[in-house]
């Protein structure tokens, strides 16, 4: 008799690994749905009422999938280890504080009216993605707080229709609220929230705090990336063209998440800041006869002060490059100045590793 397609094999779930092992068949069998509906018959089993009755009115993209499936195991009459038991409790009672805050839903009225269709939500698109991140999370809770997962890498795999800049933001809000509840627990601002991650302790929350955090930024950083660039003034002079025609220069870096400006904007330019993806070094020329402005010769600046042109090697360079490309004109030199090191002259001339970063005319 053959088997029934994904059909709950048998588990072990004596220790955590066991434990692991059965949340990721079900993450790669399951899905959101499923996993709210384990949850809410674990409760209607287990004759918690009240709590079931709070976790309903909660959306279903705010509910952690991981506890769904821990929820049909226990459905399943399989024991856990005592602290993955305890953590499954504590997120029960999270939810169900948090279900009561929410309002009940007023009764329908009686219409004749005919039902509206429902608006197409793009959270029914994403939730069957947005399940590998949750994953990832419980995985990093399971294995000591400790993970190699990568958000922006994620994000780059996701489908086209996905892949837009306002879904990306759409879904920075959801773990920047995750990450601002967990903020709220170590900073001992909401009670509540204190007694529910309690059971981890300082440092442990921290890690978690910490890692949330690189979810965020990887997100924002992703979402920057798609960020379209402006568009080039068409009128351009062959002079200008003819002059950058073998510039050699890095179009872009997908994992700084930035796109080099147009080098045709170079000639006549006051000022121009360019990064070398390669050794960490950031440059800015300077062009000292600002009606002139700055040249191209080959893959070479022309007419910059040598005195005031300068460059530094930059330790955190997705951190150095927002703060170059959101910083005013006048705040720029500033913005350099700050960052720790020697500078050093300029000289080298441009390639293929160097990102132009940012033109001023």
């Amino acid at each position: 008799m053959n088997k029934k397609k994904n059909q709950i094999p048998k588990f072990d779930t004596s220790d955590t690994l066991g434990v692991l092992r059965a949340l990721n068949w079900f993450n790669l069998n399951s899905n959101k749905k499923k996993s709210r509906g384990y949850l809410l018959d674990f409760l209607l089993d287990s004759q918690l009422k009240s709590d079931l009755a709070n976790i309903k009115r909660i959306p279903e993209n705010e509910l952690l999938a991981t506890y769904g499936y821990v929820a049909k195991l226990l459905l399943d009459g399989y024991e856990l280890p005592v602290e993955e038991s305890n953590k499954f409790m504590d997120y029960i009672n999270k939810l169900s504080k948090e279900g009561a805050k929410i309002p009940k839903p007023e009764p329908k009225k009686n219409s004749n009216k005919p039902p509206t269709t429902k608006a197409w939500s793009w959270y029914s698109e994403v939730n069957n993605h947005l399940g590998e991140v949750d994953h990832a999370i419980d995985v990093f809770l399971l294995n000591d707080y400790q993970s190699d997962f990568s958000m922006y890498n994620f994000l780059k795999d996701l489908p086209v229709m996905l892949n837009k800049r306002p879904k990306i933001l759409e879904i920075k809000k959801i773990y920047e609220k995750q990450h601002d509840e967990i903020q709220k627990a170590y900073d001992k601002t909401d009670s509540d929230l204190v007694d529910a991650y309690g059971y981890m302790g300082r440092r442990n929350l921290k890690k978690y705090l910490n890692f949330l955090d690189s979810i965020v930024q990887d997100t924002e950083k992703y979402a920057d990336y798609l960020k379209p660039k402006k568009k080039v003034k068409k009128t351009r002079t062959p002079n200008r063209m003819k002059m950058v025609k073998n510039f050699k220069f890095k179009e872009e870096d997908v994992d700084l998440g930035l796109r080099s400006e147009d080098p045709v904007n170079i000639p006549g330019s006051i000022q121009v800041w360019v990064f070398n993806t390669k050794n960490r070094l950031l440059f800015h020329y300077d062009a000292e006869d600002k009606k002139q402005g700055l040249s191209v010769s080959g893959s070479s600046l022309k007419g910059y002060n040598r005195d005031t042109s300068k460059c530094k090697k930059i330790k955190k360079p997705f951190n150095e490059l927002q703060s170059v490309l959101k910083s005013s004109r006048g705040d720029l030199l500033d913005v350099f100045n700050k960052i720790p090191g020697k500078d050093f002259g300029n000289g080298q001339r441009i390639n293929k590793d160097m990102l132009i970063v940012r033109i001023l005319r």
